[in-house]
C-alpha cells in the first residue's frame, strides 16, 4: 500500500487562526427559558418591528424594571 504525503502545516494551533476575541463589551451569558408558543410568536414579532433582535428586546425590557 502506497502512502499519500500530507503537509505539515494542516491542522493544529497557528498564529492568526481562529476566532477573534469579541472584546470586553461584548461579553454575554446564554439563558434557556420556556416560553408558550404564543409568547415566543409575540417575542419575535415585536423584536422584528423595532428592527432588534429578541434578545435585545428582552434586555431591554428587564432594563426597565
Amino acid at each position: 500500500m502506497e502512502s499519500t504525503k500530507t503537509s505539515k502545516n494542516w491542522g493544529g494551533r497557528r498564529e492568526g487562526a481562529g476566532r477573534k476575541a469579541a472584546g470586553e463589551t461584548a461579553k454575554s451569558e446564554t439563558v434557556a427559558l420556556r416560553l408558550s408558543p404564543e409568547i415566543k410568536a409575540r417575542l419575535f414579532r415585536v423584536a422584528s418591528e423595532r428592527g432588534i433582535s429578541a434578545s435585545e428586546l428582552m434586555t431591554r425590557l428587564i432594563e426597565t424594571l
